[in-house]
């Protein structure tokens, strides 16, 4: 499986575009499933979105990220 992993930092509307485009991209590259989050990595040191990614990496599932 092809695991792709967008983020933005806030929740700020201005973030929609991006996390959209993000997006967009992880698809067109034939991401399989793609893990999206809104969190600061400095901030909040817990991302479970990044997390779950990890867990599904070492899981063996996912042959390219």
């Amino acid at each position: 499986m092809i695991l792709g992993y967008c983020r933005v930092s806030t929740d700020k509307a201005e973030q929609d575009t991006s996390v959209r485009a993000q997006k967009e991209a992880l698809k067109a590259a034939g991401c399989f499933k793609i893990v999206q989050e809104r969190r600061s990595a400095f901030k909040d040191q817990r991302r479970p979105g990044w997390e779950s990614c990890k867990e599904m990496i070492a899981s063996g599932l996912v042959t390219k990220f």
